[in-house]
């Protein structure tokens, strides 16, 4: 063995791979989060909230209350790229 082959030396390295490693896991889950919450929040909006707002309409003119039309949904991409 060389002499500048530590047990120290072997620790460190150890111990900054496994950092890595974790940092990286880390970093992996949380920009799949990110994706998944972005994908949800799209299918809510375009796919389950005219229902809501259809069957909120409905109920409204069930009780004589007149509703105006709801709001377009718009999403606002910083990144440059539009869905």
């Amino acid at each position: 063995m060389d002499t500048w082959i530590t047990p120290a030396l072997i620790s460190a390295v150890v111990l900054l791979v496994t950092q890595a490693i974790l940092f990286i896991n880390w970093w992996y889950r949380n920009k799949r989060d990110s994706d998944i919450h972005r994908v949800f929040l799209y299918d809510v909006a375009t796919n389950h909230l005219p229902h809501l707002y259809h069957g909120m309409k409905q109920l409204a003119k069930a009780q004589g209350i007149e509703l105006e039309d709801p709001p377009p949904v718009q999403f606002i991409q910083f990144n440059g790229k539009h869905k």
